[in-house]
């Protein structure tokens, strides 16, 4: 028996869709004169950016496939707006590692200088030790989300946050 598979097709976004968003298609045209054309928004990617700048949107799933630009997708409004913030959760600590070694590209492709921090349990246990001025996890979780702009970790911290485990 013989399996074959085909590559996955990712729909592009079209450019006049893309010229609709003024602040994405100035940096896409930034980029572009600055390094030659990175890269090609998807369809879901640019429908991604939309949604998260919709006000009326409480909540998007993305479905595209493993490596496709999810993450790129969420992360435009920040990268492109140093005023928002953003919190990205994934399952594990070694995926939000990756991560953040994925957004510091990103930073640097988009001329962006934001502050991105991977969050976990050590992390914030070796953040406290540093700085003996917190008493309670919620002091320092505090303080790490307003020196960075972005923060990846996994479910556990979301968790607890959510749970008033840390305050």
């Amino acid at each position: 028996m013989q399996i074959t598979t085909l590559p996955v097709y990712s729909k592009l976004a079209d450019a006049p869709s893309i010229a609709q968003e003024l602040r994405l298609a100035a940096r896409l045209l930034e980029i572009e004169a600055r390094t030659g054309p990175p890269f090609q928004l998807s369809d879901h990617q640019l429908a991604t950016y939309q949604a998260l700048r919709d006000p009326d949107v409480d909540v998007i799933i993305n479905t595209a496939m493993t490596g496709d630009g999810k993450s790129l997708a969420a992360y435009l409004p920040v990268l492109l707006d140093p005023d928002r913030g953003a919190f990205g959760m994934y399952p594990t600590n070694e995926l939000a590692t990756d991560q953040r070694r994925q957004f510091d590209a990103y930073c640097h492709l988009f001329g962006s200088p934001l502050t991105c921090s991977s969050l976990s349990g050590e992390v914030l246990r070796e953040f406290m030790a540093e700085r003996l001025d917190f008493k309670r996890r919620a002091e320092a979780l505090a303080a790490l989300m307003s020196d960075h702009q972005v923060l990846l970790t996994n479910p556990d911290i979301f968790h607890l946050m959510i749970n008033y485990r840390y305050g």
